[in-house]
């Protein structure tokens, strides 16, 4: 059995430099927007009691609510030398996780991401998580690992060793059953912030089979409308060390985001590309998409009276809604409005958004 670590090291409240523990040897970290810089669907969200499984603030980046309320924020950092966003979780309202309800912040990794650490063969190496952490009070917390092929998980609880100071937090992911080799989820990367009774019989202290021994000591994250937590700097590799956080251009970063989520038009005056009268009242467009996407996407586009607008032939056709057609593939969404234009038949013209609430969203996630 692999030695499990957790090691916390205290940061200065004041500017400060993360220690330097190896050299920078580039790509190695296995988790996109780390450094929480990217942030398509906005900045600011609001949870309620019982509300959003999944809601996104930083992409890739989920926070999964059950319990009291919260506000979750990409909060700017000034306090830690190389970073300038977090993502900080604030509580406004408490509550007591309800049995079978969790709260919780996560990303999930692609399976063929992982598979060079070699898991399931002979010399498989070992994973490191490593992440930049805040919060106001020493409280248990639960990092939760879950291979979803192999049906297996591996829990390690963690705490701030000091109050409002950023520490480094390392914890060793002993290696285990292979992953699998697609494009689906093959590893979930967990931070457990409170659990309701039914997932705190018992920790996942080593890789098992998935039950309800997942998070015993984690702590009620809304016990006070005082408790929060901050993020940055997540970084997961390969081998048995933490090395310094891989820092990626923002242009690269948000390609790598892109692949799971593109945010193709936000508010009035954004254009969707070209458009075609294939009836007197069904109009086609395409959307080209800046990177190939993980898997054929999802559409989610406001609606709304004269949202949108068809520009042709000298006019403009307003409409409320778009819909996606069936012949999207991961890099061309097809979108469409078969009821609501008035044109006529061979007509082009442009797609165009008309209204400040419309957002126009492709989704491929995990």
């Amino acid at each position: 059995m692999a030695l499990i670590k957790i090691n916390t090291r205290s940061i200065p409240d004041d500017t400060v430099t993360p220690a330097k523990v190896s050299q920078n040897l580039g790509r190695r970290n296995l988790v996109i927007n780390g450094a929480m810089n990217v942030a398509q669907r906005g900045t600011s969200f609001s949870g309620t009691n019982g509300g959003d499984e999944s809601q996104f603030v930083a992409d890739r980046w989920r926070y999964g609510h059950k319990t009291g309320t919260v506000t979750i924020t990409q909060n700017g950092v000034s306090d830690l030398v190389g970073f300038q966003n977090s993502v900080k979780i604030q509580v406004t309202g408490t509550g007591t996780a309800a049995t079978g309800n969790q709260d919780l912040f996560e990303t999930k990794i692609e399976g063929q991401d992982l598979v060079s650490a070699g898991w399931g063969q002979t010399g498989a190496k070992d994973l490191t998580l490593s992440f930049y952490y805040k919060s106001n009070s020493t409280d248990n917390r639960v990092a939760w690992f879950y291979n979803p092929e192999r049906g297996r998980d591996f829990a390690v609880i963690f705490a701030a060793s000091a109050v409002n100071t950023w520490e480094r937090i390392t914890i060793n992911i002993p290696a285990d059953q292979a992953f699998d080799d697609s494009n689906g989820a093959g590893l979930y990367i967990r931070i457990v912030l409170s659990s309701g009774s039914q997932f705190t019989t018992g920790l996942a202290s080593t890789w098992g089979a998935i039950g309800n021994d997942r998070y015993a000591g984690v702590a009620n994250f809304h016990s006070n409308t005082s408790n929060y937590v901050e993020f940055t700097g997540v970084q997961l590799e390969t081998g048995t060390v933490a090395t310094d956080f891989e820092h990626r251009s923002h242009g690269e970063e948000l390609s790598l985001c892109q692949r799971y989520f593109y945010r193709a038009a936000n508010g009035t005056g954004n254009s969707l590309g070209i458009g075609v009268n294939y009836t007197t009242t069904y109009m086609h467009g395409a959307v080209h998409f800046p990177v190939t996407m993980r898997a054929t996407p999802t559409l989610s586009a406001a609606s709304g009276t004269n949202y949108y607008e068809f520009i042709r032939n000298g006019a403009a056709d307003y409409f409320n809604s778009l819909s996606l057609g069936n012949r999207t593939t991961t890099r061309i969404g097809e979108i469409y409005n078969n009821s609501q234009i008035s044109g006529t038949v061979g007509h082009g013209g442009y797609i165009r958004t008309d209204n400040a609430a419309v957002y126009v969203d492709f989704d491929s996630e995990l």
